[in-house]
C-alpha cells in the first residue's frame, strides 16, 4: 500500500510516495551499481517533477479591504530579533524592516511596498508563527 508524505529538505518541500515491502521483496531489489544509478536518476527526475507541482508560497502581505494598508505577515515561525523601523516612519519598497531567527538562521523581511509604518504588532524577542501579522504599512 502506497502512502504520500510531504518532507522538507533544506527549506524546500517535496512530495514523496512510499510503499511498504516485505523483507523478501526488498532482497536483491537493486542488484548492481548500474541499477542503483538508474534508480537514483529516476528518483531525482521524480523529485524535480514533484517540486514543480508544489504550491507557490503564500504572499507575505495582505491588503485590507477597508483601506490602503498592507499587513506584512511572518513567512515562518521564529523569533523577532530586530525591528528596523518605528511606527510613523517612512519605508521604501525593498528596505529591510525586520530580522527573524528561525532554526538558528537570520531571515530578513523586506518592505513589500513604500509607505508609512502604521502599526507594529510585535516587539523584539517575540516568538511568532507563520502567517502572524508583524506590521502594517499604509
Amino acid at each position: 500500500m502506497k502512502k504520500k508524505f510531504k518532507v522538507m529538505v533544506d527549506g524546500e518541500e517535496f512530495e514523496v510516495e512510499v510503499e511498504e515491502i516485505s523483507p523478501e521483496e526488498g532482497k536483491n531489489k537493486i542488484s548492481s551499481k548500474s541499477d542503483k544509478a538508474e534508480s537514483l536518476s529516476s528518483q531525482r527526475k521524480n523529485t524535480a517533477q514533484n517540486k514543480s507541482k508544489s504550491p507557490a508560497p503564500k504572499p507575505a502581505t495582505k491588503k485590507r479591504a477597508d483601506s490602503a494598508e498592507a499587513v506584512v505577515e511572518s513567512p515562518m515561525s521564529g523569533k523577532v530579533l530586530q525591528i528596523k523601523y518605528s511606527e510613523g516612519e517612512e519605508v521604501t519598497e525593498g528596505e529591510l524592516i525586520i530580522i527573524l531567527e528561525a532554526m538558528k538562521m537570520e531571515n530578513e523581511i523586506y518592505a513589500p511596498h513604500s509607505g508609512t509604518i502604521n502599526k507594529i504588532a510585535v516587539t523584539e524577542g517575540d516568538t511568532v508563527e507563520a502567517g502572524e501579522p508583524l506590521l502594517e504599512i499604509e
